[in-house]
């Protein structure tokens, strides 16, 4: 499969328009850093979690947090404030997403003090008889603890933050990984969004957004919420997203990955002008309507003047490329998309010299 040969500055150039217009790259988000940006974000919430077509947002688990305060999961000595926030999350992700592969969906709140006790203290049973293996007998671990100026409270405090995060990290990563896709419904976004609107004076994004998702501050919640639910259809099963769009322009090596027939592989003649004009309506996602085979594709026209033809063959084979080029890295962020659970909501930058909100 061949790349698109440009200049080095028309390469660098290229790949700046396509940063500046992805709102967050993913594999940033995931090490937990901001791209350079003119106007920095603003964080207003986190999507911790989605399940099935459910987004789990970090202001639901902190409001659920507060409201167990008393609940003792701290196993006969108080944690701090910090540490039993932290406990208290992976304890929670790791019962919903077991509840959930039992085919029990779990409400808001369904997990009890009790139960969660009882997971917490279990697990903490399970690391603590591996330490006196290890050791040999309890008393021998506490002596050795103590040469190390160390308590068993202190080992217990750091195995329960160790194995509770270790274990729903795993179950998180590996029950994204296996999804066919990322089912984002905006339901919980849109609402999240609403309850907050009054913070906002411009448009909302959220990382999402990747997925050419905006969310804009006018419009009554029904209809808001419509429009973000056909966007997210359009996303998953546009016939020109970015995998078939690859496929379609003669990627007959996308075809066994894909599924694609050599029929739907030959059926949008003309694709380029096709694609600009889908592009221009947003059904296109965002790293390839404003990445860099749509900067060549104005690039040639420029170069071409009113000669210029999208389905001119060279025109053609010079997009393809790209275009396959392209597809293959909007696969990989939606990969790694799937695989972290670090995706935040955004106040959108303040509107341009022309007045215009940003994702308008």
């Amino acid at each position: 499969m061949g790349r698109t040969h440009t200049p080095a500055t028309a390469r660098a150039k290229a790949l700046r328009s396509a940063t500046a217009v992805i709102l967050l790259a993913a594999a940033l988000t995931a090490q937990g850093k901001l791209p350079p940006t003119e106007h920095p974000r603003v964080p207003l919430d986190r999507v911790l979690i989605t399940v099935d077509n459910q987004v789990i947002l970090e202001s639901e688990v902190d409001e659920e947090y507060r409201s167990r305060r008393s609940s003792q999961l701290q196993g006969g000595a108080e944690l701090t404030a910090q540490q039993d926030r932290q406990i208290y999350e992976m304890v929670k992700q790791k019962m919903r997403s077991e509840k959930v592969r039992a085919g029990a969906a779990m409400s808001k709140g369904g997990a009890s003090p009790e139960q969660i006790d009882k997971f917490v203290e279990q697990r903490l049973k399970e690391i603590q008889q591996e330490h006196v293996r290890r050791f040999g007998s309890h008393n021998k671990m506490q002596e050795e603890m103590a040469l190390l100026s160390s308590s068993v409270f202190m080992i217990e405090r750091r195995d329960r933050e160790r194995i509770l995060r270790q274990l729903a990290v795993e179950d998180l990563q590996i029950r994204l990984r296996d999804s066919v896709t990322l089912m984002i419904t905006p339901k919980r976004l849109r609402q999240r969004y609403l309850e907050v609107q009054s913070r906002f004076r411009t448009a909302a994004r959220c990382d999402l957004a990747i997925l050419s998702f905006p969310i804009h501050e006018d419009g009554e919640a029904a209809a808001v919420q419509a429009k973000a639910g056909a966007a997210a259809v359009r996303w998953r099963k546009d016939p020109l997203t970015s995998t078939e769009m690859a496929a379609a322009t003669g990627a007959v090596a996308l075809a066994d990955r894909t599924g694609l027939t050599t029929a739907a592989a030959q059926r949008l003649p003309g694709f380029a002008a096709d694609f600009v004009a889908r592009a221009k309506t947003g059904e296109v996602s965002d790293p390839i309507r404003n990445g860099p085979a749509m900067w060549v594709m104005k690039l040639l026209r420029r170069q071409a003047g009113d000669a210029f033809r999208y389905d001119d063959s060279k025109v053609q084979d010079q997009l393809r490329n790209q275009l396959l080029n392209e597809a293959f890295r909007d696969l990989e962020l939606r990969s790694i998309l799937r695989d972290q659970d670090k995706v935040f909501i955004w106040e959108a930058p303040p509107r341009g010299a022309g007045g215009r909100r940003p994702g308008r």
